[in-house]
């Protein structure tokens, strides 16, 4: 995700995908910066489940997420609510245009400010894994 060619160093989610593509976008000249809150949200519980093992064992959380995924705080984990106010915190933090890469879940909260979304929206948004999004004046096109 990108929200126009950077001024500052890029911006990282802690798990190994995004390091990985870090050192291989960055190179060993380019700064990047990795960040605690571009986390992918914790499905606690949930995490290393398919979606038919979670919803076997687990039907009724399973259809309270489905009723509510924006509000919905996983067993052991958290809700998008939960994940987007860290997200907002480093959002805050920006001062100028940046390369942020993420996963899944904090990718659809990013584009979701970014181009003002209503959150219904973005907790149902399609991610494809092999996309880039580029935002500017609020609107995101893929590349």
């Amino acid at each position: 995700m990108t929200t126009s060619p950077s001024s500052q160093a890029p911006y990282y989610a802690p798990p190994r995908p995004s390091r990985s593509f870090a050192k291989s976008w960055a190179g060993p000249r380019r700064r990047y910066a990795i960040d605690d809150r571009l986390i992918e949200i914790d499905l606690g519980h949930w995490n290393g489940k398919t979606v038919d093992e979670i919803r076997t064992e687990t039907p009724e959380a399973w259809d309270a997420r489905d009723a509510d995924k924006w509000g919905y705080r996983v067993p052991g984990g958290e809700s998008y609510r939960d994940a987007a106010a860290r997200t907002r915190e480093f959002l805050l933090t920006l001062t100028g245009p940046t390369v942020i890469v993420g996963h899944g879940a904090s990718g659809r909260i990013l584009r979701g400010y970014l181009c003002d979304y209503n959150r219904h929206d973005v907790a149902h948004m399609k991610t494809p894994q092999d996309t880039f999004w580029e935002i500017r004046g609020g609107r995101e096109k893929a590349i």
